[in-house]
């Protein structure tokens, strides 16, 4: 018995070990995944950084063809800066986005148009927000600024939260590079926002996905056990053997 008792007390500091150890993975996995994070938050910034001088149409129709949406970006210009302002824009490069052609029915292709000075870029939308309508070819035109495929698709993730805001006739804006805000004094930029948000819409909790790259939620691992304690074992006073 004396031996046996050894040999559980030695399994259980063995096991207390392994305990010790997973826990500091755990703990450092944590660590790891945010620093991910943290850098595919870096990357896309620099991704948005080189989109800065871009401008996105949409509601130009398929029909306008790619020579001719140079053309059809200067009358554009010209309706929202004037002759004279719209004459010193310089575009680099247009073309339309990198997607599907669209089929029959189906909205136009964005087209992506590349400035050579940042100020023109800022002007423009500017301009485009005070403008009640843009029309192009009896077609209403929106302009936006363009930003990483990343952040659009994290704009997605909170459409339930924008089709009840739409349903309650709320106003809300997105901010740069990511986030949304709201006309009662509702920010979500992080996913520590969320509850917050709910409690001040005064909703019950939205099904909204992570937007994260690495999700958090996703790497959650269960507690691990503690480790027993020996206690010591004594026979009840009753069954003691009187010496």
């Amino acid at each position: 018995m004396k031996d046996m008792g050894h040999r559980i007390e030695h399994l259980e500091k063995h096991q207390e070990q392994v305990l010790s150890f997973n826990s500091a993975i755990a703990h450092r996995m944590d660590a790891q995944i945010s620093s991910l994070n943290e850098a595919f938050t870096l990357i896309e910034d620099q991704e948005n950084r080189s989109r800065r001088r871009n401008v996105r149409f949409r509601g130009l129709p398929e029909v306008v063809p790619p020579d001719e949406l140079e053309e059809a970006a200067a009358k554009i210009f010209d309706e929202l800066l004037g002759p004279d302002r719209a004459a010193t824009v310089v575009v680099e490069r247009i073309h339309r986005a990198l997607r599907l052609i669209p089929k029959t029915g189906e909205s136009p292709c964005d087209v992506i148009c590349g400035l050579l000075s940042y100020r023109d870029t800022a002007a423009i939308l500017q301009a485009s927000c005070s403008c009640k309508e843009l029309r192009y070819a009896d077609l209403n035109i929106l302009l936006f600024q363009d930003v990483a495929h990343s952040i659009l698709a994290k704009r997605r993730t909170l459409r339930p939260l924008t089709d009840h805001l739409r349903q309650r006739n709320i106003l809300y804006r997105w901010l740069f590079p990511f986030g949304i805000t709201f006309a009662t004094n509702g920010t979500i930029r992080t996913p520590e926002d969320l509850e917050p948000a709910w409690d001040l819409l005064e909703i019950p909790p939205l099904t909204v996905s992570s937007w994260l790259q690495v999700d958090t939620t996703a790497s959650d691992l269960p507690e691990l056990p503690m480790s027993a304690k020996w206690e010591l074992a004594t026979a009840p006073a009753t069954k003691r053997r009187l010496t």
